[in-house]
């Protein structure tokens, strides 16, 4: 039997659509000559209804899809709502859309965007207090609101929709850790949504709203990643200001101290004195450094000068700094330093590293005690170890100590000075150059050591890492002119008077104007200027003094010691920066090396 199959839809005089599935065919006998027809027709108005719900509902699990995803990549949600609600309207076959948004009062809703209004009906509801509407009242309650069969609902809030000859709407609210505003749609070709349309509105509101809330958290992530950016930069221009105000009083005191100790006539006692001075100012100077360097350590900026040097080299001037306090407290001193051994890092950090822990020594053990000092190879490792038989470390301070503003038995910190940053900068130091640093002590009064391990050097040690003060020291041909340019009247005074001391001339101005007049009235060979001057900046004195063609060279001589000063100085055409408080020796030392240099 040849069959036919097909499908065919029926209006029935009641206006009800119905599909029919017809299957029919013609019937032979055995000669194979046509007999008749049959056919089966069968009513597949459920099958048809529930594959269009299929349909639909794929449909909105797609458009959702987009939703999120268009969402999730824009940096600007609001802008995207017409779109989205374009789409969810034709989703849901709704006429009418409506958009609002809460005002900054919190007490009315302004309507971001709608479809399906007149100009009157728009201007007339642009803004409506929280309960005043349907879609206010959803948004107030915080909780939505679905009308099915709206012109049949007696609901005063819902005078507006009947109006608009709605007959099913639904309202949700954007809320989540807050308010946003809320979103409706409503409908004039039937009398109600289906759960699965209802649902798809939900989730567009759910997605708006958490696009809304990321919005929000990225806006405020960013304004409080902007707040830390500025309290930064306030707290490195705080910290620079305060190196600078710190330091400049110093330099009058240690350069004094320094010109009187030079007096050969001086009784023993004041000449103790005057080193009694001269050693606290520079020790003033080093916690101030301890403070910068913890700074710059937190912030990750430690910038280190490597090459290979010789451990033993950086411990024996490290030594010399400590020398005349473990005299002063008649210490024993044993050394046992491998001479062969190198490591690849920075000498003038590392000694900063091994004065610390030689001054802890120092200071922290009796008068009388001993301190060994020693050096050995360990396998790939150069160790090094500073010993005392001082007051010692109780158990549970030895990982504490290396904590910034820590030290053992607070009860005692006062008696031995110090921030309690020393150990911390050392920790960080010998970090950064690949090593460790470690505390053991038996326990309390009984000493404690310090060991430091760093990598072995590939390279064999070089003699650039030789101190200044061990070269001698070139002296500039005759007597210099000498622009000063300084506003700190007791600086002036004294760094006048060192100048003037070894021979030279010197003309003073307090800021950037008067310095530029000095230059025009007369020639100099040298400029030695602070940065932080009344009306500017030394670097701006020596970018307008190179613009007007004048060639000197100049000396930096200020509070400002970061490394970012040292970098900012040489950038300008600065050829020294000596940091304050300095002595003659140091002024006197960059002087003959800038000229030697220019021989």
């Amino acid at each position: 039997m040849h069959t036919y199959r097909g499908q065919k839809r029926y209006i029935r005089k009641d206006g009800r659509v119905i599909w029919v599935e017809v299957t029919a065919g013609r019937m032979h006998d055995a000669t194979g000559r046509p007999v008749g027809t049959a056919g089966i027709i069968q009513d597949i108005t459920h099958r048809k209804h529930a594959e269009q719900e299929i349909r639909h509902h794929a449909d909105g699990l797609r458009l959702l899809a987009r939703t999120a995803t268009q969402l999730l990549v824009t940096s600007d949600p609001l802008a995207e709502l017409p779109g989205i609600l374009d789409a969810v309207a034709a989703h849901l076959q709704a006429e009418v859309y409506l958009c609002y948004l809460l005002t900054e009062g919190q007490r009315h809703l302004k309507m971001h965007c709608a479809r399906g209004l007149d100009d009157e009906t728009r201007r007339a509801i642009d803004l409506v207090e929280l309960g005043q509407t349907v879609c206010a009242t959803a948004a107030q309650r915080r909780t939505s609101i679905v009308i099915q069969n709206v012109q049949a609902d007696d609901n005063p809030k819902a005078a507006l929709l009947r109006t608009l000859d709605l007959q099913a709407y639904a309202c949700y609210p954007l809320v989540g850790d807050r308010l946003w505003g809320s979103i409706s749609l409503g409908t004039r070709s039937r009398t109600s949504f289906s759960q699965d349309e209802l649902d798809v509105v939900r989730a567009v509101a759910d997605q708006a709203m958490l696009a809304l809330t990321r919005q929000r958290l990225d806006a405020e992530l960013k304004r409080r990643a902007e707040e830390l950016d500025a309290a930064n930069r306030a707290k490195d221009h705080f910290l620079a200001v305060l190196s600078h105000e710190l330091r400049t009083p110093l330099t009058p005191v240690l350069a004094t101290a320094s010109m009187l100790a030079a007096d050969v006539s001086l009784s023993p006692a004041l000449r103790e004195g005057l080193d009694v001075i001269r050693r606290n100012t520079q020790m003033e100077a080093r916690l101030i450094d301890d403070l910068l360097d913890m700074t710059r350590i937190a912030r990750g900026q430690v910038e280190l000068d490597r090459r290979p040097v010789e451990l033993r080299t950086i411990l024996e001037r490290a030594l010399e700094v400590c020398r005349p306090d473990l005299e002063a407290r008649r210490l024993q001193l044993s050394l046992d330093l491998d001479q062969t051994r190198t490591v690849h890092g920075d000498a003038r950090r590392l000694e900063q590293v091994f004065w610390n822990l030689l001054n802890n020594a120092v200071k922290f053990t009796p008068p009388g005690g001993k301190l060994a000092v020693r050096c050995r190879a360990e396998n790939s490792y150069v160790v090094a170890e500073v010993a005392d038989t001082g007051t010692g470390i109780e158990p549970a301070d030895q990982q504490r100590i290396f904590d910034a503003f820590e030290q053992a038995e607070h009860t005692h910190r006062r008696q031995f000075g110090g921030l309690g940053l020393g150990l911390a900068i050392c920790k960080a130091l010998v970090e950064v150059h690949g090593g460790t640093i470690t505390a053991t002590s038996p326990g309390k009064g009984h000493g404690s050591t310090f060991t430091v391990r760093l990598p072995v050097a590939e390279q064999p040690a070089v003699q650039a890492g030789a101190p200044p003060s061990a070269a001698p020291r070139p002296a500039p041909a005759g007597s210099l002119q000498i622009l000063l340019v300084e506003d700190h009247p007791d600086t002036v005074k004294i760094v006048t008077w060192l100048l003037q001391s070894i021979g030279h001339t010197v003309q003073t101005a307090g800021d950037i104007r008067t310095g530029l007049e000095r230059l025009g009235q007369q020639k100099f060979d040298l400029l030695i200027s602070d940065l932080g001057l009344p009306d500017g900046s030394g670097v701006d004195l020596v970018s307008e003094m190179r613009r007007r063609g004048y060639e000197l060279p100049a000396i930096a001589l200020t509070g400002y010691g970061q490394q970012e000063d040292i970098q900012r100085t040489r950038a300008a055409g600065f050829s020294k920066h000596l940091t304050k408080p300095v002595e003659l020796e140091q002024l006197e030392e960059a002087i003959s090396q800038q000229f030697a240099s220019q021989r």
